[in-house]
């Protein structure tokens, strides 16, 4: 269908479609076309469609959006699992809108947001799109409830469905659906709402198995293509033999390099020969940059062309200039660089991570060598895909994931044909022959007592509850029954098995002790009986997320406690006390220390230990009762906890509270080091970690701090509500790095530069423009006093 002909029927202005022409965009595939208009979807209806991956999923979604935002005058959210996916996004939206905002006056312009991480939902700002990831959607839709504004949204588009069987945030997808469907489903709620129509729910995904059943879930049009613009050619790599999809060996790789054996240089130098470019996926961190090294030092990818060779060193200088000086942690990366290979991971700075995504974009870079999670994280095509491994981390490469990493081979536009290499040994021809026959894996449901014992399903009525959106039984029952945890129960007494799981949640939640109850109040209970306040580090361990990765130095630790012991002015051995850490349990940690997966899991356990008593009552309700019409054993399609699931020597409750005590520990003290002043450089380099890692400890902190806040609202602790109210408003992480700027002063110390900071403050120039009295000025009011 010719483009103009489609933005006519829809009614999207002219200076959308001429962005797109300019793109080089003139017709809809023909399915594309189909899917729009003949599944009455431009009407209203909901929609689940599923395409290969490059088979042109993404335009669907972005005309219903851009008709409900333009024609409808409606609010969008567009949800994406990742945050890079989420930047990515906004700014292609953002160009994509420019003419018309240009042609336009300031009231009719289309303003595109993006919400992740600790990034705060302004109140007063309207944004017509918002691309958020899942945590922060959720969030977005319980702002609009409580403040009267879900009449403005209109659509919510998911991308990359599947990901709502993801253990760790898919019951929150499910959980945002649950609701918007409740909502939709509801006339008298809709009508006090002010809700006009029924919100469109539009689902997109390339690796769902079980199509018809998350159709019927979402009460939705369905709609399959298997349309690849661009042919994929799939092969397995055994040694030298490279065989088809039916086990025949259809072509020989030649001699391979001695720091090669697999073969890998000599496939990506057959595409680089042939003008494509191509990703190599790996199974962890450190074999991608080890990969990426031996593909630059093997095929030397020297530019011919010197205007190349300058655009890479380009590229070098700007990740130089992201050191700020500091010895350089990309020496390999920007070697590849200049040599027309890199490598993309989650250890590089987000930062960094675009410059090398801009130069491959640019075909600065020929090889990019990535970790699997690039295959859904970042919109980056090549000619070929090799996989070096038959492993995804820990775990064995899963046939979704598979799909999507070949899938980025052969991109229309970019080439005429696709290949996809899996690399494996012998013993692993029949696995990998096997794995790429697999069906679709079934999207399951993350939301169920087996997953973790019913906490997600406590959380989904603990937040209706909260916003208003059910206030009986009768309500809650209806709002479990959207879930996709209830759709997929196969056993014939679901209505009354649904009624008695509710009646068990509310009878658990009704006699809980909140003071002991969840694992967050353990920690503002103790602060309610003694609180210190002479240093931030009391206030930072209540909010430090105790779920973090990061795993305590206790030799460290240990040294913390022993110098604030031998103080008499320092408080941090009477803080550890009160969160129940002392000597004695240092000592035995120093003697035996904790295993890493004991530490890693220990929250796990913690959380077990609060919630074992329901997950005792969601077993029983889940069992079929005596009255129960063609009563039999419950069954579900979700399974128990897979990979990741804690490890099996069970902690203690007592063990797992202090272990988890001791990770919240080890973040306040890094909190505090860069509350201090410090470069991240310096507090990563102290602590024995990366500075991606403090950053996302920053992030995580942000938010966890604004939900404690919340929560002491809720539970009527206005004390250390007033008290973490106050301490936001000194949580200036962002002012680490021009405070240290300040300390190449002679005698200026952490706490005199972040005052100066707090006053406008924050260059060796600028200090130097200031008087003495001025000066002294700036230090004794920030004591209480005024000089005369």
């Amino acid at each position: 269908m010719d483009l103009k002909e489609a933005f006519r029927l829809m009614g999207i202005p002219d200076e959308i479609l001429r962005a797109y022409q300019n793109k080089g965009m003139t017709s809809l595939y023909a399915w594309q076309a189909e899917c729009l208009m003949s599944t009455n979807v431009l009407r209203g209806d909901n929609l689940l469609y599923c395409a290969p991956t490059s088979g042109g999923k993404t335009i669907v979604a972005e005309l219903i959006l851009l008709k409900t935002a333009l024609v409808l005058k409606q609010q969008v959210i567009l949800v994406l699992p990742y945050v890079s996916l989420v930047l990515e996004k906004e700014n292609y939206l953002k160009k994509l809108v420019t003419g018309f905002n240009r042609s336009n006056g300031l009231l009719d312009r289309v303003r595109v947001r993006s919400y992740y991480g600790g990034k705060a939902i302004k109140h007063g700002k309207r944004a017509n799109i918002m691309v958020c990831t899942i945590e922060k959607a959720n969030s977005l839709v319980n702002f609009m409830l409580e403040r009267g504004r879900l009449k403005d949204l209109g659509c919510v588009v998911v991308d990359e469905a599947h990901v709502i069987s993801n253990s760790l945030n898919g019951y929150m997808l499910e959980i945002l659906i649950a609701k918007i469907k409740y909502v939709n489903g509801n006339d008298s709620l809709r009508f006090r709402l002010k809700v006009p129509r029924p919100i469109q729910l539009i689902a997109m995904s390339a690796t769902v198995g079980n199509v018809e059943s998350i159709s019927n879930w979402l009460s939705s049009r369905l709609y399959i293509s298997t349309y690849r613009p661009v042919p994929l050619y799939e092969y397995i790599k055994v040694g030298k033999d490279v065989l088809d999809l039916a086990g025949r060996v259809v072509m020989h790789v030649g001699e391979s390099h001695p720091r090669d054996p697999d073969g890998i240089s000599s496939l990506c130098k057959e595409a680089i020969d042939r003008g494509q470019q191509v990703l190599v996926f790996c199974a962890t961190k450190a074999q991608c940059a080890s990969v990426c090294r031996m593909i630059a030092e093997v095929l030397t990818l020297t530019a011919t062309d010197e205007t190349v060779a300058e655009q890479r060193r380009s590229a070098v200088l700007d990740i130089e200039r992201l050191e700020h000086g500091k010895p350089s942690s990309f020496i390999d990366l920007k070697a590849a660089i200049l040599r027309g290979v890199a490598y993309h991971n989650s250890n590089l700075d987000q930062d960094v991570r675009e410059v090398v995504e801009t130069a491959y974009r640019s075909g600065l870079v020929q090889v990019l060598v990535a970790t699997t999670t690039l295959a859904v994280g970042v919109n980056l095509p090549a000619g070929r895909v090799i996989i070096t491994s038959m492993m995804l981390g820990r775990d064995p490469l899963t046939v979704g994931h598979y799909k999507q990493m070949v899938g980025r081979a052969g991109r229309a536009g970019h080439c005429h044909f696709g290949d996809a290499f899996l690399v494996a040994k012998k013993a692993e021809v029949a696995t990998a022959l096997a794995l790429t026959q697999q069906a679709l894996p079934n999207v399951e449901s993350a939301l169920g007592p087996a997953r973790d014992g019913g906490n997600a399903l406590l959380r989904m009525i603990i937040e209706a509850c909260g916003l208003g959106l059910v206030d009986t039984v009768g309500g809650i029952v209806t709002l479990v029954g959207q879930s996709l945890f209830f759709h997929l129960i196969t056993t014939p007494h679901k209505p009354s098995m649904l009624r008695r799981l509710v009646t068990a949640a509310l009878k658990f939640l009704s006699g809980i002790d909140t003071d002991e109850g969840i694992i967050v109040y353990d920690g503002l209970y103790r602060a309610q009986q003694g609180l210190f306040l002479d240093s931030p580090l009391h206030l930072l361990f209540v909010i430090a997320p105790f779920s973090h990765p990061m795993t305590p130095n206790y030799v460290k630790l240990a040294s913390f406690f022993d110098k604030a012991a031998r103080s008499t002015t320092n408080s941090d051995a009477e803080v550890m006390a009160a969160i129940g850490i002392d000597f004695g349990q240092l000592s035995k940690w120093l003697a035996k220390p904790p295993s890493y997966l004991d530490v890693r899991h220990a929250a796990q356990w913690l959380r077990e230990g609060f919630i074992h008593s329901f997950t005792e009552i969601c077993r029983e309700a889940m069992l079929p009762m005596p009255g129960d019409e063609g009563a039999q054993e419950a069954t579900t399609t979700t399974t128990v906890i897979g990979p990741g699931a804690p490890p099996r020597r069970r902690l203690s409750f007592a063990e797992a509270k202090s272990l988890c005590a001791s990770k919240r520990l080890w973040c306040a003290f890094i909190l505090r080091r860069v509350l201090e002043g410090f470069r991240l450089e310096q507090v990563a380099k102290e602590f024995d970690c990366s500075v991606i890692d403090v950053e996302n400890l920053i992030r995580d902190t942000r938010i966890k701090l604004q939900v404690t806040k919340k929560l002491c609202d809720e539970i009527g602790w206005t004390t250390i509500s007033c008290i973490l109210t106050a301490f936001a408003s000194e949580l200036k992480f962002d002012d680490a790095k021009v405070v240290g700027d300040l300390l190449a002063i002679d005698g200026m110390t952490h706490k005199m530069a972040r005052i100066l900071v707090s006053n406008g403050i924050a260059t060796v120039d600028q200090v130097a423009q200031q008087s003495p009295s001025d000066l002294c000025q700036y230090f004794l009011l920030s004591l209480g006093f005024h000089l005369q």
